[in-house]
């Protein structure tokens, strides 16, 4: 479900109300129209998914960004961190998901790099496991900085990050893909 679904968080707000909605948790995406990032935006894209819903927390926000060509990411990433940082979003910090809080860190260390696929070692919930980006484009851009993109899938089984009532878990697709984005400039 996203906010720009047409009336699909209205119709789950109407669910979550309700008596069977009780124990559902709802997801959603925010896609943030393209222009100027300001707190205010952020804020209002947020709020106006809690009142659609109908709840005082979303569980999860997928981010949607146009082009990280756009440095506005970074605003609204910090922003929407405030946000989660008061209790209106919670980005899976259940222990049922990552468990933020006993195990707050993750990590991801490229091992090596062999053509467009490096190795890594990947850290979630205090377990590492080897892991590979694959798919990595290498650009060197006219300012000097280079920016290197892949992708990363796993088996979210392999560390844990599931629900703890099996019935809700088989919902879930065992993998999980992120985006891996670097950027650098040589000194």
């Amino acid at each position: 479900m996203a906010d720009h679904y047409g009336s699909a968080e209205v119709i789950t707000g109407e669910l979550l109300s309700g008596p069977a909605g009780q124990g559902v948790r709802a997801f959603t995406k925010w896609c943030p129209p393209p222009g100027p990032m300001t707190a205010a935006v952020v804020r209002e894209g947020v709020q106006r998914s809690l009142d659609r819903l109908r709840v005082s927390r979303i569980e999860l926000l997928q981010f949607h960004w146009w082009t990280f060509e756009h440095p506005g990411y970074l605003d609204a990433m910090a922003e929407l961190a405030k946000l989660r940082d008061e209790g209106l979003i919670g980005h899976l910090s259940s222990p049922d998901f990552f468990d933020v809080t006993t195990a707050p860190n993750a990590s991801l260390k490229i091992t090596s790099v062999e053509g467009n696929t490096a190795n890594a070692e990947l850290t979630l919930k205090n377990k590492t496991n080897s892991e590979k980006i694959t798919d990595i484009v290498v650009t060197q851009n006219a300012d000097g900085t280079v920016t290197a993109s892949g992708k990363l899938t796993f088996d979210r089984q392999k560390y844990g990050v599931s629900w703890t009532n099996p019935a809700k878990d088989m919902i879930l697709a065992n993998d999980i893909v992120l985006s891996v984005a670097l950027a650098g400039k040589a000194q």
